[in-house]
């Protein structure tokens, strides 16, 4: 199916006519707007996965698309997944054990040293925040933070809130942290007992990189859940996901993380995040970081909420910076 400009046609059936549909309109060089309606008009008897969207996002689809395909994502979670799975791109075969262990080895490296290798910075996140109604997910109002990073750690500053800017010190809802450094090092560090496997190759924007799982236990994750905005609920969980190593830099690129072990009766019920990096000018220089990430919390109720962000105006320290945000 070709679309012409600003049409958006209704599709249903499988994921490999799903893959058509989007492949299809970017052969025909529709605007990412135009692709995001057309798959917003479409529906799976299939389930979709990540594998999918991220070799979708690699050959063009735009962040509208994308966040329209991880939102069939979750429509399609309790589906039946394509049988045979589908082809996506012209995958290698399973490297050696021996390459994956090497590969591992050099991205734990990378993974923890990160935050040392980092300069003091400052950077934007604007969240898109949305709740789950009958209607689908419902646009809440946007937060930017600022935030700086300073001696191996970051600090927050609320900016803006519904689209303007704001002199509140906190604001209620979903939020999550770590994007910096932690979550990686907590993966990756001896400490916690990581195991990973080999899962497959992915084409993550153009590249072709390793993709492993992992899985953490509750007793070395120390993966905090807190919930509640009066009355506090923590628990320690543990940690499961998926970690994108670049097969030519051997750095990390992307990471899918998700709570496991979550207790009976907890207030949130599910959690998963997808962080992706890539690379920023800072001072001249080019340093992976965080561009963008997408949160999912199903809580106990059944209710669902999701954060993306945004990764923006990254810029080293100026005179005129400041780096002291007080207690927040």
């Amino acid at each position: 199916m070709i679309l012409a400009a600003g049409s958006a046609v209704a599709a249903g059936g499988g994921v490999e006519s799903l893959v058509a549909t989007v492949r299809n309109a970017l052969q025909a060089r529709n605007s990412d707007a135009e692709v995001a309606r057309a798959v917003h008009a479409s529906w799976l008897t299939e389930r979709l996965d990540d594998a999918v969207i991220e070799q979708l996002q690699s050959e063009g689809a735009g962040p509208q698309a994308v966040e329209e395909l991880e939102r069939l994502r979750d429509l399609s979670s309790g589906l039946a997944a394509p049988a045979p799975p589908l082809e996506l791109f012209d995958a290698p075969p399973a490297p050696p054990a021996e390459e994956r262990a090497a590969a591992l080895e050099k991205a734990r490296l990378f993974a923890t040293h990160y935050t040392a290798n980092l300069p003091n910075f400052l950077c934007t996140e604007n969240v898109r925040r949305y709740a789950n109604s009958k209607e689908g997910w419902k646009s809440e109002e946007p937060v930017t933070w600022e935030v700086g990073f300073s001696d191996q750690r970051e600090q927050r500053r609320l900016i803006g809130f519904g689209g303007e800017p704001t002199n509140r010190q906190s604001v209620r809802g979903t939020s999550s942290s770590g994007e910096f450094g932690g979550v990686l090092n907590l993966v990756f560090q001896p400490e916690s007992l990581t195991r990973f496997d080999w899962e497959r190759w992915a084409n993550l924007n153009g590249r072709m990189t390793y993709v492993f799982s992992f899985r953490i236990d509750r007793k070395h994750a120390e993966f905090l859940l807190d919930a509640g905005a009066v009355i506090h609920h923590r628990a320690y969980v543990g940690m499961r996901g998926l970690v994108y190593v670049d097969r030519e830099t051997l750095q990390v690129r992307r990471i899918l993380y998700e709570a496991d072990g979550v207790p009976k009766g907890f207030p949130i019920a599910a959690m998963h995040t997808l962080v992706d990096y890539d690379y920023a000018d800072i001072g001249g220089e080019k340093f992976l970081l965080p561009r963008r990430s997408s949160l999912r919390i199903v809580a106990k109720d059944a209710s669902r909420h999701r954060n993306v962000t945004e990764f923006a105006k990254y810029r080293k320290f100026t005179s005129e910076a400041k780096i002291d945000f007080g207690k927040q």
